[in-house]
């Protein structure tokens, strides 16, 4: 029988990197950030679809029912069917445009109206993130994921950052992403003491979990109801390296 046909080439990683951190996104993964790698050390990483930084958001309180992502869709397994319209890396600078999947097909649709545009700067072992959503339609509501870390299964020691301290807090194991832990600080997750990723939002909303074995995160999180038509844009950060690095990074950020 006929041999069959080659899978099609994987498309070309975006690119950033100081020579210390390493930062890869790609339309496999509809411009999402799927490795993130400093002192030769993944803090992301792609081992499954899960394993990606990137937003999210819900709406008309469906919960994933109607659930725009811009990794794509849940029955993705060699692309993404979020749609990578553009994408670049600048100097530091890294920016993707995008037309977003819905994680489950919504009546019927697995590619959603909804857009999101980014541009991601790598300072040392800083990425700031500016994320603008153009919500097409006007909506009963949204829940914002601004922007969402899994990490691998080795990030095991979770913390809070409150007063410009450490509080080490139980790891979580939940059923079901709707049942993550609320915070009003930012989040600490490490393997050890030289190995730890944070994040932080200016606007605060923060949520983290452990959802079927990915230790997750979310920053920039907020909700609205009504949603009208239209941009909506989002600041965050995440840090990384040792915990005394990340810890002073988040000092600065607050003060």
């Amino acid at each position: 029988p006929p041999k069959p046909p080659p899978p099609p080439p994987k498309p070309p990683d975006l690119v950033l990197s100081d020579g210390i951190t390493t930062i890869r996104a790609s339309a496999a993964y509809g411009g999402a950030i799927y490795s993130l790698e400093h002192h030769g050390i993944e803090y992301i990483n792609a081992s499954d679809r899960g394993r990606l930084l990137q937003s999210a958001f819900q709406l008309n309180d469906s919960t994933e029912g109607e659930n725009p992502t811009e990794g794509g869709s849940v029955g993705d397994t060699t692309g993404s069917s979020t749609v990578l319209i553009s994408g670049s890396v600048n100097g530091n600078v890294l920016s993707t445009n995008a037309q977003l999947a819905y994680w489950h097909p919504y009546n019927g649709q697995v590619l959603s109206p909804h857009l999101l545009r980014k541009t991601v700067t790598l300072t040392g072992n800083i990425l700031r993130h500016v994320i603008t959503i153009t919500v097409g339609g006007d909506q009963q509501s949204i829940a914002m994921e601004g922007l969402t870390g899994y990490m691998p299964q080795s990030f095991r020691r979770w913390h809070t950052f409150t007063n410009g301290a450490l509080v080490p807090v139980p790891s979580p194991d939940i059923e079901g992403e709707w049942d993550m832990i609320a915070s009003d600080v930012p989040l600490v997750v490490a393997i050890d003491d030289a190995h730890a990723i944070g994040c932080y939002a200016p606007t605060k909303g923060y949520a983290y979990g452990d959802i079927d074995n990915w230790p997750k995160w979310d920053t920039g999180c907020w909700a609205q109801r009504p949603c009208p038509a239209g941009e909506y844009t989002v600041e965050a950060y995440t840090i990384f390296g040792t915990m005394a690095e990340v810890t002073g990074v988040l000092t600065r950020l607050q003060s």
